[in-house]
């Protein structure tokens, strides 16, 4: 646990696998964020993100092709931005990313201008 300059107890954020939408990605029906998890099968680790509501139906995307995805449109719209560390850069550019899984739609919500150069 990390401790705020004010006294106040900070915990850092758990991203064990190093999910390149963690905190990002959220699910375009209810809002709500999306979780990385990952399961075993045969040996082999398949990891993807999940909404966390009950209620949503087909909310839920292999997070490998899903992050290639979202670097590839990113790359399309701002090709110099993401060079260097691309998780990063993807954090510092990007506000929201919203997934429909049952329209099967992306959507990139980018920070203001301000803001990116804070990051």
């Amino acid at each position: 646990m990390l401790q705020a300059a004010d006294g106040e107890s900070r915990r850092k954020p758990r991203n064990k696998h190093g999910a390149l939408l963690y905190g990002l990605l959220h699910c375009s029906r209810c809002s709500k964020p999306m979780a990385h998890t990952s399961t075993q099968r045969d040996g082999r680790q398949y990891r993807y993100y999940v909404c966390r509501s009950k209620d949503c139906i087909r909310a839920c995307v292999n997070a490998t092709a899903f992050e290639a995805s979202v670097v590839e449109q990113m790359e399309s719209v701002a090709p110099r931005s993401l060079r260097g560390d691309v998780p990063r850069r993807i954090a510092a550019l990007v506000d929201r990313v919203l997934y429909d899984g049952q329209e099967n739609e992306v959507s990139i919500q980018m920070r203001a201008s301000k803001e990116r150069r804070r990051g």
